[in-house]
């Protein structure tokens, strides 16, 4: 469950690490928010392929986020995949099932494609910016409310625990021949049995943890102890709005 948490090893070296995490959050915005406003799919392609670059330049560990967007594409392709056989203009194929009419548009299968990128420029542009924070660094960001920052760690510990806690039950389960169930209300019944026991284990581990952080001072609160904005933080967020606009301006004369 390592791979669900998206930050980087303390060890692991970034180039990214000279800046302060307040900074790499606001590029991960600076690339992906202008996103879902392109309507041409040319521009969006190009920050994409911008976005994939810089995440090669700073030396981060593609081949994990790429295992991110394997675990979501089948949830994007629910969202694109259906477009193109729904409210088009433009009929570019059609062919029958049996006795129905199955229509392809071609406006709506372009509509698809765009928001295929969209999404996927989206996630990456968060998911190459954010694996250049280490837990630590996420945990000092000024950007968020001590409260939600404090629950978000907790949270983002929590989730892999819950799932490992599943895994071992479900293995414990096999090897004692549950697995092998009929019936959809047996396995409705078996899975809400595995979902609950793992809950209960989950909080259980969560309640010692809290408690072990309050026997050693833990006030509910984060403290930050980061360190001041520099000229080379300004001067990124700076490169990277200009930079963003640029393509935008651009691609714009180009492609429309």
């Amino acid at each position: 469950m390592n791979n669900f948490i998206p930050f980087r090893k303390e060890n692991q070296k970034t180039i990214l690490k000279k800046l302060l995490p307040e900074t790499r959050i606001l590029m991960a915005f600076i690339f992906a928010l202008p996103v879902p406003f392109l309507t041409n799919y040319r521009i969006v392609s190009i920050i994409l392929i911008s976005v994939l670059v810089i995440g090669v330049i700073i030396r981060i560990e593609l081949r994990e986020i790429l295992k991110r967007w394997i675990r979501l594409l089948p949830i994007i392709l629910v969202f694109v995949v259906f477009l193109p056989f729904f409210n088009g203009t433009i009929e570019f194929w059609s062919f029958y099932i049996g006795q129905w009419k199955i229509i392809i548009y071609l406006d709506r299968l372009w509509f698809a494609l765009w928001l295929f990128l969209v999404m996927n420029t989206m996630f990456f542009s968060f998911m190459i910016f954010f694996s250049s924070l280490s837990f630590t660094e996420f945990s000092h960001v000024r950007l968020i409310p001590s409260l939600f920052r404090s629950t978000i760690v907790l949270t983002l510990r929590y989730i892999p625990m819950f799932f490992e806690q599943n895994k071992k039950i479900s293995e414990a389960q096999a090897l004692r021949g549950k697995s092998q169930i009929k019936g959809i209300i047996n396995r409705v019944r078996y899975f809400g049995y595995m979902l609950a026991a793992t809950l209960v284990k989950s909080l259980e581990q969560s309640t010692k943890t809290y408690e072990s952080l309050k026997l050693r001072g833990f006030g509910g609160s984060l403290p930050v102890f980061s360190k001041k904005v520099s000229v080379k933080d300004i001067l990124i967020i700076v490169g990277c709005i200009i930079y963003v606009f640029l393509i935008v301006y651009y691609s714009q004369i180009y492609f429309l």
